[in-house]
């Protein structure tokens, strides 16, 4: 296709494997999470990239029967689309974005005196992300905890102090070289358990709550000080830390199995905790769907940790 008309190249807008009627306009947008922090006595704020938000799109859907569509447009087609826009998750193809989980945040219908054919129906969807208990390590590592142990490094070695006594045989404890490790870092020791943390499994998760144990001594070293110039120690190590945390709560839930129950009667996520002796923030992060009401009607089907 000349790149004159190089659009009609991009792939048809389909949702939950139903191909889009003619469209005037698929709008999409990203934005940044960036946290801002102030510092005192200084103009301006920091920022922390914690990750993109989710996808918005648009889709402006002409349901026509004057389209020369083969299928009849209004109302047909657009009753097999109107039940399939409730709220669940389904594969959304983009024909920027390609293809991706979303959900139906919203939509817009008008009736125009001059459009005597069928309707326009303005569609906004939303990239989601389903699995809580997902592990995607590859994918989540858009902040490196590797980068942040570098420059707390950089930050602690500069004011002369010595590691905690626990951090060497740590990276001992993880060394496969068969050469004995005499210069502690937390570099060092990220990278000494990064490997195994692919397995997902408690050794894996014991290695990063224990690294996590050490940097919490770090932090509170650092936190005793009075020092202005130590904020930048402080929230290196207490970044790293938290990342760590992180990791260690996706292996933790990714290490245990689920299961799920349609309950029989109208109930809360509360109640349903307490049936299953889960705790109630496992139970909401696992039935995000569910925070919408404070009661769960019956037949709705809950997932919980087994």
């Amino acid at each position: 296709m000349a790149d004159s008309d190089i659009i009609a190249d991009l792939p048809t807008l389909t949702w939950r494997g139903m191909e889009a009627p003619p469209y005037e306009l698929v709008t999409f947008e990203f934005k940044n999470e960036l946290a801002p922090r102030s510092v005192p006595y200084v103009d301006g704020e920091v920022h922390d990239y914690t990750g993109r938000r989710s996808f918005p799109m648009t889709a402006r859907l002409f349901f026509l029967n004057t389209l020369g569509q083969t299928k009849r447009m209004f109302p047909d087609y657009w009753e097999e689309w109107r039940s399939n826009l409730d709220g669940e998750a389904g594969e959304l193809v983009h024909p920027v974005l390609g293809p991706m989980r979303a959900r139906v945040d919203g939509a817009k219908g008008e009736i125009r005196a001059s459009t005597r054919s069928g309707i326009i129906v303005d569609i906004t969807f939303v990239e989601t992300n389903e699995d809580v208990g997902e592990i995607l390590f590859g994918a989540t590592l858009f902040a490196d905890p590797s980068s942040f142990a570098a420059q707390s490094d950089i930050n602690w070695e500069f004011k002369g102090r010595a590691y905690p006594p626990a951090l060497l045989p740590f990276m001992n404890q993880f060394n496969t070289t068969g050469i004995d490790i005499t210069e502690p870092s937390l570099l060092g020791a990220y990278l000494q358990i990064r490997a195994i943390l692919f397995a997902a499994d408690l050794v894996a998760l014991n290695a990063l709550r224990k690294l996590q144990g050490i940097v919490s001594d770090m932090i509170g070293t650092v936190e005793l000080l009075t020092d202005p110039t130590e904020w930048a120690t402080f929230d290196t190590l207490l970044t790293f830390w938290d990342l760590l945390g992180t990791q260690a709560d996706r292996i933790s839930r990714a290490a245990r199995s689920t299961a799920r129950k349609v309950v029989r009667f109208d109930t809360t996520l509360d109640a349903f905790a307490l049936e299953v002796k889960n705790d109630l923030r496992e139970i909401m992060s696992l039935n995000l769907f569910a925070l919408r009401s404070p009661i769960v009607l019956r037949g709705t089907t809950l997932t919980y940790f087994v």
